[in-house]
Order: structure tokens, then sequence, then C-alpha cells
């Protein structure tokens, strides 16, 4: 866990509290989980629940995907 927290900020936005944001974002549906790279581009987004074995996949994929 230690190594995805020195790669990975995970961010919480919450949608009803701060709708410009999620606005900004595109995000329209909860929740949206997304990876974004540095520049704020998306690499890997799902809609809805995402268990922690996916989670940990996406993670996977998405550090693959920077290089």
């Amino acid at each position: 866990m230690g190594e995805i927290q020195k790669d990975f900020v995970a961010v919480h936005i919450d949608m009803m509290k701060d709708p410009d944001t999620a606005s900004a974002l595109g995000a329209l549906q909860i929740p949206d989980v997304r990876i974004l790279n540095s520049q704020g581009q998306v690499l890997m987004q799902k809609i809805g629940f995402v268990p922690p074995p996916a989670m940990l996949k996406m993670i996977e994929d998405a550090r693959a995907k920077a290089g």
C-alpha cells in the first residue's frame, strides 16, 4: 500500500458540495472513479463502485499506461 501512496494521491470530490468542480471534470454519475496523470489527463475511468481488487488492477494499468 505504501508504494501506491508514493505514486498516487487520492482525491474525493463531493458532487453535492462542490458541483462546479464535478461539472468541470464532467462527472455526471456517482461514483465516478478516475486515475489522472500529473498533467490532469485521464488514464483510467470507471463509473460505479470499484471493489479493492479491481481498484488495484486499475492502478497497475494506469501505472503501465503512464510509462
